[in-house]
């Protein structure tokens, strides 16, 4: 995993993910599991706007299986 560049924007990120998962209809794991990797995607470039992952990204990260994200 990268490392931390820049955490403002993560708590923004989690909420997004969590929200995004609630649309969706999915289960609680999968809030959770979103609301995470969308948090931590957002603390790997620098800045609160452009940090916000596109969905292929996430998915990336929560199916990475031990490979290293970069973003």
């Amino acid at each position: 995993m990268e490392q931390v560049i820049d955490p403002v924007g993560k708590g923004d990120g989690f909420a997004a993910g969590l929200i995004s998962v609630l649309l969706d209809g999915l289960s609680l794991y999968d809030v959770v599991e979103r609301a995470n990797a969308v948090g931590a995607l957002v603390t790997m470039v620098e800045g609160d706007v452009d940090g916000m992952p596109e969905r292929d990204e996430v998915e990336r990260l929560i199916h990475q299986h031990g490979e290293d994200v970069t973003r």
